[in-house]
C-alpha cells in the first residue's frame, strides 16, 4: 500500500465532491480487498486450526476496537450492519480439510 491512497481518503474526497456512487464503490472495494487479505491469512494455516485462527482474529478485533474514536466505531458498526455476506471458497476449505479438491471433487 506504499503508493496507494488510503480508502478512507478516497471516501472522504468522494463525500466532499458529493459523489456517493464512488463512496459506495470504494467501501465495497475496501471490504473486498481487506476480506481477501484476511482469507489469505486464514488459508496460511491448516484447516484444522480454523477455530483457533478465528478466535485469535476475534480477540484482535475486540482489542483493537478500543483504539477507535466514536466516529470510527460508528463507521465500523454501520459497515457491519450493512454487509450481508462475504464470499468464501468452500471448495478450498474442503480441500484443506482433506474432503476433496478445490473444485469440490472427492479426493
Amino acid at each position: 500500500m506504499a503508493n496507494k491512497m488510503p480508502y478512507s481518503v478516497k471516501i472522504a474526497k468522494a463525500i466532499m465532491a458529493g459523489d456517493y456512487a464512488t463512496v459506495e464503490k470504494t467501501y465495497q472495494e475496501a471490504l473486498g480487498d481487506m476480506a481477501q487479505s484476511c482469507c489469505k491469512l486464514v488459508e496460511s494455516y491448516s484447516f484444522t486450526d480454523l477455530p483457533m485462527v478465528l478466535a485469535a482474529m476475534q480477540i484482535v478485533v475486540n482489542s483493537m476496537k478500543g483504539s477507535l474514536n466514536e466516529g470510527g466505531l460508528g463507521v465500523m458498526n454501520q459497515l457491519i450492519g450493512h454487509t450481508s455476506c462475504i464470499v468464501i471458497d468452500a471448495g478450498e476449505l474442503r480441500r484443506q480439510a482433506g474432503g476433496g479438491d478445490a473444485g469440490g471433487n472427492e479426493a
